[in-house]
């Protein structure tokens, strides 16, 4: 099975407004913030992969078969990036909002109604 087969790459737009209108009645409710984006990624994030499956970093990574969460995770290995990073900025959002990357996974695969599966989205 390919990853067009199992992705919905339908527009769904009256759902992202629907979504917003959650996210704006409670800004805490960051599953709001997923839905939309699900409700209007398109096929764009196909291409993206496609064209970074492509390069040479992008074939490595496939190949050594990284996983993302781990290195967002890596709560030391942020830190320790260059104040301006990318990856320093994300910890830095991380840390002020006391969030966790397994959290921010949990609750971008919640429940349309926003229940979580299993843990919550805060650091304990």
């Amino acid at each position: 099975m390919t990853a067009e087969a199992t992705i919905d790459t339908s527009l769904r737009p009256l759902e992202a407004i629907r979504a917003v209108r959650r996210l704006q009645a409670n800004p805490e409710d960051t599953s709001q913030a997923f839905a939309i984006f699900r409700a209007m990624r398109g096929k764009s994030g196909l291409k993206t992969f496609r064209r970074f499956a492509a390069s040479p970093t992008g074939a490595r990574v496939i190949r050594e078969k990284r996983r993302l969460l781990d290195i967002l995770s890596d709560r030391a290995g942020l830190a320790a990036l260059p104040q301006e990073s990318f990856g320093r900025r994300y910890f830095n959002f991380l840390e002020a909002e006391r969030l966790s990357a397994e959290g921010l996974v949990e609750r971008s695969t919640a429940g349309r109604d926003g229940a979580l599966p299993r843990a919550h989205a805060r650091c304990p």
